[in-house]
């Protein structure tokens, strides 16, 4: 079943936006508010749905930062419902001390 976050955001943090498997052109929109491109008087529905609808480099974007959060492991993704969602085992801290031990 796919679910969808409320498109109105009560939290600045994507933890709490993608806590479901959620569609990539809404976890795109979900970004975007998070990171201020849009502001939160702008829908999804109206104003928005072009930019993930079609071939830009706005909506281009949102998706690669998407794809590279899952690839790191922020987040998760469903190549077979094509879908993401925060990752709960996800743990910035020990991904910056993989990072820092690598490079030493």
């Amino acid at each position: 079943m796919t679910t969808a976050p409320s498109l109105v955001l009560t939290s600045l943090r994507l933890s709490e936006a993608l806590t479901d498997w959620t569609d990539p052109d809404i976890a795109a929109f979900c970004l975007a508010r998070i990171l201020g491109i849009f502001e939160s008087d702008v829908t999804f529905a109206t104003d928005t749905k072009h930019v993930f609808w079609t071939d830009n480099p706005l909506g281009a974007s949102l998706d690669q930062i998407l794809h590279n959060l899952a690839e790191i492991g922020v987040l998760e993704f469903d190549e077979e419902r094509q879908q993401f969602r925060w990752s709960a085992q996800f743990n910035w801290a020990e991904l910056s001390v993989k990072t820092r031990s690598s490079e030493g």
